[in-house]
């Protein structure tokens, strides 16, 4: 297939978006020496469109798949030949998207309902998917929307609204509280 997308790389791979003879669109990961292999799926969307967006330095893996028009399920592979793992959503934000990851495994993106708001979320194995939104003082007046990359230090970067207009932030987070309610620092 023709590689359509790519996700960030370490020591040499890559992630991303290729289409099948068919145009079933399926997951990859690749390496530097040009060989690019289909991460497995999950038998519960087999024609659907499946992305692989970042991959970390152990080599886990995060993506999703839409699973109806503009409905996509936020998933994670903890290895190129692991089977696909779903985020478990809340309730009330019931699709997303990984975009960043870092080396612990903390991943970050955006969900969504069907009302289309949308907030900044954190996933992590221990804590499970958390809304942004949920972490930070409210009076801080933020809104933050789309989470686009986490750091080793755990600090993220994304968009959201503050005083009625759209800004990018970079949130420090305070890890001993369990909380993103360090510093926020908007441009």
């Amino acid at each position: 297939g023709d590689p359509d997308r790519l996700g960030g790389g370490v020591g040499g791979q890559v992630v991303g978006l290729a289409h099948t003879s068919s145009w079933t669109f399926r997951p990859f990961v690749g390496d530097s020496a040009g060989s690019l292999r289909e991460l497995p799926i999950d038998d519960a969307y087999p024609s659907n469109e499946w992305y692989a967006v970042a991959i970390n330095d152990g080599g886990m893996i995060g993506g999703h798949v839409i699973a109806v028009t503009d409905d996509s399920l936020p998933y994670y592979w903890t290895s190129e030949g692991a089977q696909p793992i779903a985020l478990p959503m809340p309730a009330a934000f019931p699709y997303g998207e990984i975009y960043g990851m870092n080396a612990e495994g903390e991943m970050v993106g955006i969900m969504w309902n069907d009302a289309q708001e949308e907030h900044a979320f954190v996933f992590d194995i221990v804590n499970g998917v958390r809304d942004l939104n949920d972490l930070v003082d409210p009076a801080l007046g933020w809104t933050f929307e789309f989470a686009r990359d986490v750091n080793a230090a755990g600090q993220i970067v994304g968009s959201g609204t503050v005083g009625g207009l759209t800004r990018g932030y970079l949130l420090t987070p305070s890890r001993l509280m369990g909380a993103v309610d360090g510093t926020v620092r908007r441009s």
